[in-house]
């Protein structure tokens, strides 16, 4: 779109500072300022100088630039100081695969607390153990987190523009059904892309870990692949590159599920921690107003433990399959129905929820780290964005 000449220098001249005010204003992370405000602070932009499309355009790609960067750095800080805790959590659900499907002979004995598994794994591998198939998942944590903030974003700027222009609703918000919507889809994206390649490899190189740590001598047992390059080749040349996106229908269903669960939990704490932090009322718009850091960080941890307590039953699902041998064809339901006639309703629950500790205990920090640096670096951007 074009933007109105001016023949008057004094009107670019306000326009612009305008501009400037307005994006120091968009800082940090918070659902409604983050999103809502950009469509509102283009609504005084075009009535003050008769804007038309190429102002979203820049607006939309300053979106898409932020929401990458920042994103791709949290996903990145999380996964270096918490990975550990992501291999416990495997390593415990991948012992409760029945021995049908393990490549290894998985067991359905009772499941191991994280102690005993942190404690096998260090004697067997040492610290470098906990580690294992980290090197992938770090780099794909910066496509992940991009992907899915980017994603959420922009389709929450596309719902609030719909509701201004189409609606006419000059305070356009966003309700839970609205977050719920772009929270899944932007998870489901992302699982079905890079989320199942990247966990499928990671997945086998734990599970072949497990199967070591399983011998007092550490021998290596079932495929005896030992890094990521191996699973690949593997796939490719063995069983087929499909088996890469190996449980890509129950990794998408966990990401959106726990993807939606984490973007409306996380507006819903932030919206009720800031009443709390503005009791009188506060500023005359409170939905414009940036919530302090620790607000933020809050909210984010609320929003991984929703995450989890949404997804963990399916993660366990996904981890069954994809660590599995790749040449045996894995059902889930199968395998619950197994379970349930093993023990009922109870031993499909307590099966389905191993690793809770774990995914727990690792999913509030990592959600509160996540958003903790998401906000720093969002609001940097904003600042150093010279435009």
């Amino acid at each position: 779109m074009v933007v109105s000449d001016y023949s008057d220098s004094s009107s670019k001249h306000s326009r612009s500072i305008l501009a400037k005010a307005l994006t120091q204003r968009r800082t940090g992370f918070s659902p409604d300022v983050l999103v809502a405000d950009q469509v509102r602070d283009e609504d005084l932009l075009e009535s003050s100088s008769s804007a038309s499309g190429l102002q979203q355009s820049a607006a939309a790609k300053n979106v898409v630039r932020n929401s990458l960067i920042s994103g791709s750095l949290s996903g990145m800080a999380s996964t270096m100081i918490l990975y550990p805790m992501d291999f416990l959590r495997t390593n415990m659900q991948a012992a409760g695969i029945p021995n049908a499907t393990s490549a290894g002979g998985g067991s359905s004995a009772a499941s191991p607390g994280p102690l005993q598994v942190l404690r096998q794994t260090l004697q067997t591998g040492g610290i470098r153990a906990l580690y294992t198939g980290m090197a992938l998942p770090l780099i794909a944590q910066a496509v992940y987190k991009g992907t899915v903030f980017t994603v959420n974003n922009l389709l929450e700027q596309t719902i609030l523009d719909y509701k201004q222009t189409q609606r006419n609703e000059s305070q356009a918000t966003l309700t839970t059904t609205d977050r719920l919507l772009c929270g899944f889809i932007a998870g489901a994206v992302n699982g079905a892309t890079f989320v199942t390649p990247v966990e499928y490899v990671r997945n086998q190189l734990i599970a072949e870990q497990a199967r070591r740590s399983a011998t007092s001598a550490g021998a290596p047992l079932g495929t005896g692949i030992q890094t990521s390059l191996g699973v690949i080749r593997q796939a490719l040349y063995v069983n087929g590159v499909h088996t890469l996106w190996r449980g890509v229908g129950i990794t998408m269903l966990r990401d959106g599920m726990g993807v939606a669960s984490f973007f409306s939990t996380l507006a819903f704490t932030q919206h009720v921690l800031m009443n709390a932090y503005y009791p009188d009322g506060g500023p005359e718009n409170i939905t414009n107003v940036q919530p302090p850091l620790v607000i933020r960080v809050v909210s984010g941890g609320m929003g991984g433990l929703a995450y989890w307590i949404t997804s963990l039953p399916l993660d366990t699902v996904k981890t069954w399959v994809q660590s599995s041998d790749p040449s045996v064809r894995v059902s889930p339901i199968k395998i619950i129905q197994q379970l349930y006639s093993e023990g009922g309703v109870v031993a499909v629950v307590r099966r389905l929820g191993r690793g809770w500790q774990v995914a727990y205990g690792r999913g509030i920090p990592s959600s509160a780290i996540t958003i903790g640096v998401y906000s720093y670096t969002y609001q940097w951007l904003q600042q150093y964005d010279p435009s």
